[in-house]
């Protein structure tokens, strides 16, 4: 298995908002918080396809990279990986249900609250991702180790015991 840390895109907060020249054309920004995963996760899919999964989004958050504040999500892989699956070059997309947004202008949009559907990877061959910053930043092996006999609890038995007592008493004769 695989962990994946995948960035969806940038966040943008009130201070931007004063500053629309900065605002890149036909781009889509998030707001902090603003996308919420249902419980248990999401699908991590190949290619927006959904017969194709190959793991579970866990979890969605917000950090600070290199360009900016940006919404990010970590995955497991639980399927085998895909050969063109690297750190830095895989791009990614990002399905969601849109509940508001704020249309800024250029082709801008805000979404200020969303639930997300699903989280993909992009192939190769896969027309490219609306936004090109949105690919897989992190990929490391999950080590599976079983733990160490010292931390191990002692088997117990939590079967019910059956007692059958047989007393060789002669209730009735008829």
């Amino acid at each position: 298995m695989k962990r994946a840390t995948i960035r969806l895109g940038p966040v943008l907060v009130g201070s931007d908002l004063s500053q629309p020249e900065k605002l890149e054309r036909n781009r889509w920004y998030y707001h902090p918080a603003a996308l919420r995963l249902p419980d248990g996760g999401v699908p991590l899919v190949i290619d927006h396809n959904p017969e194709r999964p190959i793991g579970r989004v866990h979890q969605v958050y917000e950090t600070t990279d290199d360009e900016g504040r940006a919404v990010y999500c970590r995955a497991t892989v639980t399927a085998d990986p895909p050969h063109w699956l690297k750190e830095r070059f895989t791009q990614a997309s990002l399905c969601f249900l849109e509940e508001d947004a704020i249309a800024l202008g250029n082709g801008a949009v805000l979404y200020t609250a969303g639930i997300v559907r699903e989280v993909t990877l992009r192939s190769p061959r896969a027309n490219p991702a609306r936004d090109r910053s949105a690919r897989v930043i992190k990929l490391e092996t999950i080590k599976q180790t079983a733990m160490p006999m010292s931390r191990r609890r002692p088997e117990v038995d939590l079967r019910p015991k059956l007692l059958v007592r047989n007393f060789g008493a002669v209730l009735d004769v008829r």
